[in-house]
Order: structure tokens, then C-alpha cells, then sequence
């Protein structure tokens, strides 16, 4: 995995929150998504890369081509974002600030990686974001990668390094956290569409295996919870 300081700039990755647990959904949907109450997945555009698996060797060559989207089995684009890159072994705002994108995922030779995107003042973000801290570092033991991105602040204003900071420390997160770079908005989550939403992605296709519906009022199960779930099924722990 790389990092790049950001007068370098490079890209980034996310996450997000499901409303039931990926045990309890019952049946997927059709598009393989898994619905909590938070609802399903409208169809968009995205750019997004993730790490690919333990045993694997690292990604090489050029990222996928488009076109993009962000369903299950559609490529996702390669976002780009700020922030801090960790592997489950410390609070993120430890290590260096700079620019990480789904390309740098997609070269870790690590297999799938999980986004979530949150808000911060989403009662179901503010769950995933616990249960992050909690189980983020067995995630990464287990050969995947997390990216926690944080979509808002206020459910409309775009994210300040002092905001994603604050995010992290709160919670002491011990998993990637970006924003998106200054100045795009929000890029990701207009891209994505919804908050507490989680997409596990396969590294090495730069595929979505899967979109994962969050809990948007904390009431049941979230993303990251979900989310994880999937991934150490995928991964075989």
C-alpha cells in the first residue's frame, strides 16, 4: 500500500453501515445487494478501488476501464482521496496525512476491500464507527482492507481535516479514514448515494461482490457490522 504526502497528491477508499445483519437479511437482492433499513441501492456512477487478498500477489498494469458503476458487478471507479492509511495496527491520525485512492487498494495484494461511507451526525454512522474500533484490526488480520470515508459533517457540509481528525479520535479508529480531496463536494457520496452504505469490493477485478444497506438511525445492525461479516466470509476466516 502506498502514501503519498498531499503536496503529492494520490488517491483513497470507503465504507458503509447496513441495517440488518447479514445473517438475518433472509435473501439477497437481486442486483446482490443486502437491504437494511436503510433501504436499497438507487444506481450510480462511482469511482472506487480497493486491496486485494493476503495470499495474492500484488495488482499490476493499468485500473480497469469503464464504463463504471456501482451495483453489484460493476467495476468501480477509481476514487481519489485525503487522508490517513492504516492496517489495523493504530489510531489513523498516528500515520502521515496525505492522498490514497482504490488504485493504491488494488496494488496492496491484499483481496477484498470494504467502503464505508459515513456522516457524522448519522446515529447509524456514529454505531458503525464504534464497531470499526472494535473490530477494524481483525478485518485487516484476516487479509482485508477497510476504508472509512467520511462523506459530510452537518448532513451537507464538506469535511475539513480538522473535521476527519476529530472523526477518528472520537471513535480511535484503527482503519483507512479519507475524505474527499478539498474542493470536489461531495464527490463520493453523490457518486455512491447514500450514507451507511458499505461496498466489499474484489481487488483484483476492482468488482462490487456486494452493496450492503446500513441502518441510518443506529436501530439495528450497520453497515460496518454487516459489512465485515461478508468480508471474513469472502475471505475464509
Amino acid at each position: 500500500m502506498r502514501i503519498r504526502m498531499i503536496s503529492r497528491i494520490s488517491p483513497v477508499v470507503l465504507l458503509l453501515a447496513c441495517s440488518s445483519p447479514l445473517d438475518h437479511t433472509g435473501s439477497d437482492a437481486a442486483d446482490g445487494s443486502v437491504v437494511g433499513d436503510g433501504g436499497a441501492q438507487p444506481d450510480a456512477v462511482v469511482e472506487a478501488g480497493a486491496e486485494s487478498g493476503a495470499d495474492a500477489p500484488p495488482v499490476m498494469g493499468a485500473y480497469p476501464s469503464g464504463p463504471y458503476g456501482k451495483a453489484a458487478g460493476d467495476v468501480i471507479a477509481n476514487f481519489t482521496w485525503q487522508g490517513y492509511v492504516t492496517e489495523g495496527d493504530a489510531i489513523a491520525t498516528t500515520k502521515a496525512y496525505g492522498s490514497y485512492s482504490l488504485d493504491d487498494a488494488r496494488r496492496s495484494g491484499r483481496k477484498y476491500a470494504m467502503i464505508n461511507l459515513s456522516e457524522s451526525l448519522c446515529p447509524g454512522c456514529q454505531k458503525s464507527a464504534g464497531e470499526l474500533a472494535a473490530d477494524g484490526k481483525a478485518t485487516y488480520d484476516a487479509g482485508g482492507i477497510v476504508i472509512e470515508v467520511l462523506c459530510t459533517t452537518g448532513f451537507v457540509t464538506q469535511p475539513t481535516k480538522s473535521d476527519l481528525d476529530a472523526w477518528i479520535n472520537k471513535y480511535k479508529l484503527p482503519v483507512t479514514t479519507v475524505k474527499d480531496p478539498d474542493g470536489t463536494g461531495t464527490a463520493t457520496l453523490t457518486a455512491l448515494g447514500q450514507r451507511e452504505q458499505a461496498y466489499i469490493v474484489d481487488l483484483a477485478t476492482m468488482k462490487i461482490v456486494k452493496v450492503i444497506s446500513g441502518s441510518l438511525t443506529g436501530m439495528t445492525d450497520t453497515s460496518a457490522k454487516l459489512g465485515m461479516l461478508e468480508l471474513h466470509k469472502l475471505l475464509g476466516k
